[in-house]
């Protein structure tokens, strides 16, 4: 008898640890006039080798998500 293989590693993956509001300052648009704030959100992961990186999203995945960091930085749900 066997013993099942090690589950495999997701080097890229981890769960978001936090979120947090920041808005950013209204930038102006092309014909002079200000264009309204807008809301982002800083999105730190624990991966899972410990380590943490962050992100500043649009729309950040609720706390406890687990996710996939790309090398770009960008943050997709995990499969």
């Amino acid at each position: 008898m066997h013993a099942p293989p090690p589950p495999s590693r997701c080097v890229d993956c981890g769960t978001v640890s936090s979120v947090a509001q920041l808005r950013t300052d209204a930038a102006p648009e092309r014909s002079g006039a200000r264009a309204g704030a807008r809301t982002r959100y800083r999105v730190e992961v624990r991966m899972d080798d410990g380590s943490v990186r962050s992100a500043t999203l649009s729309t950040p995945p609720p706390v406890g998500t687990r996710v996939r960091v790309d090398r770009a930085g960008r943050i997709e749900a995990a499969r």
